[in-house]
């Protein structure tokens, strides 16, 4: 069986959802409190075949217990016994990817059926088989639930390890091993088996019992002796759980039960089974992360379907885009973007060479290195000066490659993401590239005067500044290569650095020789020149430079749309 629609409608963070499901192996990505786990948390708890779930206050949206919980899942291939009029044949609906759902199947259609969660005020969960052009609704039994096959692993796998009630062993089991009664059976031989009176302290206790009974007139049927209580000897299904040798594999590292735990669902998988997985990368290296996704990828497909979710650069790297759905979350309504790659394979390209940005909420683009390493030393900055960093707003800065850079942008927001560009604004063929990123809601910020960062740089910062920047470059190539550089703009300049004085010819000479050679074209350089820039801001607020870095700051803390005009 296979989920074909979900709508969730007041469950948790999610006030309204509805999601056309596309493919067989699904991998949730997004920026934190999307409410990317809860989409599981909705499966698991419409498809659990537990009859006694427990839902609380906290469970509701905004815990506004008068709009009740209602989560719909939608459920195709399904077996022939569900089909049976006896079933749920009378509740069919059909579904058709491009023309979606229909209450009286049409030519085409796969049959389907809608297992409705609804929980009201009072806190009791319903399953029910709905059709909206039926009146009537039909219950479902937590048996029919359990031939769906959901399991869930989450970050705590060892429930999974032993034959405990709802885990992937006890569903892997079924019926055919009554193990409760074995268990029952085992407790009795223990019983028998153990003379707990034969111990020697426990004896002389009860000969004093006895003789203190037989004081207040205590008469025994038989005799008064110590023996296990059936009642309160517990072992249970739980008790039985894979072991190595002689330790439980509970006890073994985190990976180990994460991987044994993996496994087991995927021997679930083999019957027809949907797995839920919550943080893949849990407790896994690297190695065995790709591991665990090429044998999960060769599983899905064939009768069941696999859902995941990941913050790890490490699993959007090994995955194809159509893998991906990237979930976002506004004020309660949560949707989800499938990514359709082009026929060049560009947003595949972008996943791999740009991870993070695919798990931000939003995304600068710089046009080369040395805007992101600016941005990175300025950031510092503002931490140092207690502002919070970017990271912690969910932006990412990310390399456009200098006219790659444009199209990159466009492809974010083609995502959904929130997109600003920033970089120079000396080549004018430009000018209509940056026109078509504003004409879809790009910020764009780049300087003003037609100039390059560098040229920005050293005709913006005071004096003393443009000191602290030559000196890095010359402790980059060099005291002669850095003078005969800016000599070669500008005949009239000494090559001697230390016999430059403060004037609008030399801070240009300087600027036109840093970008032609480009002595800050790394991230670790610029960032240290981020990191001299930001000391000097304060002293140059009516600057060009330093409006430009306040806007960025400004998109960054309030994702309003700016402008900058060159």
């Amino acid at each position: 069986m296979k989920i074909r629609y979900i709508a969730i409608k007041n469950f948790r963070g999610i006030k309204e959802l509805d999601w056309k499901v596309t493919g067989d192996f699904i991998c949730f990505i997004g920026a934190g409190d999307s409410t990317k786990s809860t989409i599981l948390d909705a499966i698991e708890c419409a498809l659990t075949p537990r009859w006694n779930y427990v839902f609380e206050d906290t469970d509701f949206f905004n815990l506004d217990v008068t709009q009740p919980i209602s989560i719909n899942v939608t459920i195709g291939q399904l077996p022939d016994v569900f089909v049976s009029e006896q079933k749920y044949g009378l509740f069919l609906r059909g579904w058709n990817p491009q023309s979606d759902m229909h209450d009286e199947p049409e030519d085409g259609d796969e049959s389907v059926i809608t297992i409705s969660l609804q929980v009201a005020k009072d806190l009791e969960p319903k399953w029910l088989i709905v059709n909206n052009r039926l009146q009537d609704e039909k219950r479902i039994s937590s048996a029919d639930r359990a031939m769906i096959g959901i399991s869930r692993l989450g970050s705590y796998t060892s429930k999974h390890l032993s034959w405990s009630s709802g885990s992937v062993l006890s569903t892997m089991t079924g019926e055919e091993l009554k193990l409760s009664e074995i268990m029952a059976e085992c407790v009795r031989k223990i019983r028998n088996e153990i003379n707990v009176h034969s111990l020697e302290e426990i004896a002389k206790v009860v000969d004093q019992v006895k003789k203190l009974g037989e004081s207040f007139g205590v008469i025994p049927k038989n005799e008064i002796n110590a023996h296990l209580d059936i009642k309160k000897l517990s072992v249970k299904e739980s008790g039985v759980s894979l072991h190595d040798g002689n330790v439980p594999l509970r006890l073994s590292g985190s990976g180990t039960q994460r991987l044994m735990g993996l496994a087991l669902q995927m021997g679930l998988q083999g019957n027809g089974g949907m797995s839920l997985i919550d943080e893949i990368e849990y407790g896994l290296e690297p190695h065995r992360i790709c591991q665990v996704l090429s044998l999960l990828r060769s599983k899905a497909g064939a009768t069941g379907q696999i859902f995941l979710t990941t913050h790890s650069s490490c699993v959007l790297q090994k995955l194809n885009v159509d893998n991906l759905k990237i979930v976002f979350s506004s004020n309660g309504i949560t949707t989800i973007e499938d990514i359709t790659d082009d026929s060049d394979g560009s947003f595949q390209k972008l996943m791999r060479n740009n991870p993070f940005a695919f798990l931000s909420k939003r995304v600068i683009v710089c046009e080369g290195k040395t805007e992101i390493g600016l941005l990175r030393g300025i950031d510092k900055y503002w931490q140092s000066d207690g502002k919070r960093g970017i990271w912690s707003y969910g932006v990412v800065a990310v390399h456009g490659g200098g006219d790659s850079s444009f199209e990159m942008a466009k492809r974010f927001n083609k995502l959904k993401y929130q997109v600003a560009w920033w970089g120079d604004s000396d080549i004018p063929s430009t000018a209509n590239k940056k026109n078509e990123l504003r004409d879809v809601g790009i910020s764009v910020i780049d300087w003003a005067d037609s100039a390059n960062s560098e040229g920005r740089l050293f005709t913006d910062i005071p004096w003393q500044g443009v000191g602290e920047l030559v000196k890095h470059a010359v402790e980059l190539y060099g005291e002669q290569s850095i003078g005969n550089q800016v000599k070669g703009m500008d005949a009239n300049i000494s090559s001697v650095t230390t016999e430059w004085s403060d004037s609008p010819a030399i801070r240009k000479a300087i600027g036109e020789a840093a970008h032609k050679n480009n002595w800050y074209k790394d991230i670790t350089r610029s960032e240290i020149v981020g990191d001299i820039v930001s000391r000097y801001l304060s002293t140059i607020a009516d600057t060009d430079l330093s409006k430009k870095i306040c806007l960025i700051r400004k998109w960054i803390e309030t994702n309003e749309h700016c402008e900058a005009s060159s």
